[in-house]
């Protein structure tokens, strides 16, 4: 489809839509799905929302309930995994940047083989 032919239709959606008293995107609400798809919508949920369902049981495993008031013992505080990856790699970067800084101030090249 054109851009010419998708203004024209545009133009005869927003002038249909004028003369029915609604809004170009409303009239293509209405043009687009039908009536009895929506009070089929409405029926299935005019008892409120439906409880989920599954094909798998309930879990056949109970939690043991524990009495107290329901705080748990804090876990210690640590790294996340990977910091001391991060922080060799950052440790080894430093070392170059010292490398190429000493090299600098003596005059040389940073990067001379």
């Amino acid at each position: 489809m054109s851009a010419i032919e998708e203004e024209r239709q545009k133009a005869a959606l927003a002038e249909r839509a004028r003369k029915r008293g609604l809004q170009p995107w409303q009239l293509e609400m209405v043009e687009t799905v039908d009536d009895a798809t929506v009070r089929s919508l409405v029926s299935d949920f005019r008892g409120g929302p439906s409880q989920p369902s599954s094909i798998a049981g309930a879990p056949a495993v109970q939690h043991k309930k524990q009495g107290g008031s329901g705080w748990n013992d804090p876990l210690p505080l640590s790294n996340p995994p990977g910091v001391n990856l991060a922080d060799r790699l950052m440790d080894q970067q430093d070392q170059i940047d010292r490398i190429r800084r000493k090299r600098m101030l003596k005059g040389l090249p940073p990067d001379a083989a």
